[in-house]
């Protein structure tokens, strides 16, 4: 993986002396860096924290599951695959979560409920369960993929 030498990357681009895995390391190195990059500090309680720490987490757990499940498949193709399924999930995710969310605002507002402007235990727990679900699906596709079941 190179760090620094980009005439020596473009060369091994232009000769095609590249695999799926260097892809998919570089892939993982630019969306770590970019967690990396959106950490909370100023935060205003440690639950921020928290689940920004478990969105790292399922990201990159996420990825690599995603990645050995395209390798065990027919191992080709895996950016292009991970990019646009991912891409289709988050706008379901979107889709789905904007009126629940809208909902349970309206609910709560009507039972007298505030909604608490910091970050709890609650919020980390559904930035897990959020995760969870969409890596699933991810991985879901991309396994159909290589069953060749669309």
């Amino acid at each position: 993986m190179y760090f620094w030498d980009i005439s020596a990357l473009k060369k091994d681009l232009i000769n095609n002396n590249w695999s799926e895995q260097a892809d998919f390391k570089y892939l993982l190195a630019l969306i770590v860096s970019y967690l990396l990059a959106s950490f909370p500090f100023e935060t205003s309680n440690i639950y921020d924290t928290y689940a920004w720490l478990v969105g790292l987490v399922f990201t990159i757990v996420g990825t690599v599951v995603c990645f050995k499940k395209n390798e065990a498949n027919d191992g080709q193709h895996f950016i292009r695959r991970y990019i646009s399924i991912s891409w289709v999930m988050t706008i379901k995710m979107i889709v789905f979560l904007m009126p629940s969310m809208l909902f349970l605002l309206i609910f709560l507002k009507a039972f007298g409920i505030n909604f608490i402007e910091e970050s709890t235990i609650f919020d980390v727990g559904v930035v897990a369960v959020i995760s969870a679900i969409f890596f699933w699906r991810v991985v879901i596709h991309i396994e159909n993929l290589g069953a060749k079941t669309a």
